[in-house]
């Protein structure tokens, strides 16, 4: 017969946190690396951030720095380009979230609907790959895809009869605004 605790029936007795810490140590021992992240990327870089008022030297440090207070934010404010780069910034986030967000799920949806497996496989693929590439070659590999003479997105406009000359994409502003955020707006 089983032992009983003297609780009635169907009853459930309080539970303390040394009892649960005493049956459930792995799962907080677990919780310790997440907590400990949490910790050092979101706490300890508090203190850097008085940086922003001061005058700050790398070879002074805090202590030698000499503190500006709210001068730079003035600074920043007052610049003739501020209300520019914060409409540009606004506008790219804006476009980010109304493409960047459905697309990804308009694309899956997509792949998913494909019966070829081997086509849907390779394009899967190619749609991944990216991100494990070094941006270094991505860069290269789009330099190369959007070359003015020689690149394959050019060559196939001239090839189809839409452009007579290259579009130098990557070279000027005007082209292609995801290069150069200035001309946004």
């Amino acid at each position: 017969m089983a032992k009983s605790n003297g609780a009635k029936p169907g009853v459930r007795t309080k539970t303390t946190w040394k009892n649960a810490l005493k049956r459930d140590w792995q799962l907080y021992l677990l919780l310790l690396l997440p907590v400990a992240l949490v910790a050092v990327f979101n706490y300890a870089a508090y203190p850097g951030l008085r940086m922003a008022f001061m005058d700050y030297k790398p070879i002074k440090g805090f202590a030698g720095s000499e503190w500006v207070g709210m001068e730079v934010f003035q600074k920043i404010f007052h610049d003739t380009d501020f209300i520019r780069a914060l409409r540009n910034s606004i506008v790219f986030n804006l476009l980010d979230l109304l493409v960047g967000f459905p697309m990804p799920i308009i694309l899956a949806l997509m792949l998913n609907e494909l019966r070829f497996m081997r086509f849907k496989k390779v394009t899967q693929t190619i749609l991944y790959l990216p991100h494990f590439l070094s941006w270094a070659i991505i860069g290269s590999v789009a330099y190369t895809i959007f070359r003015p003479a020689t690149g394959l997105v050019n060559t196939l406009l001239m090839n189809a009869g839409v452009i007579s000359e290259g579009i130098p994409f990557m070279n000027e502003k005007w082209h292609w605004a995801v290069t150069d955020r200035k001309s946004v707006v």
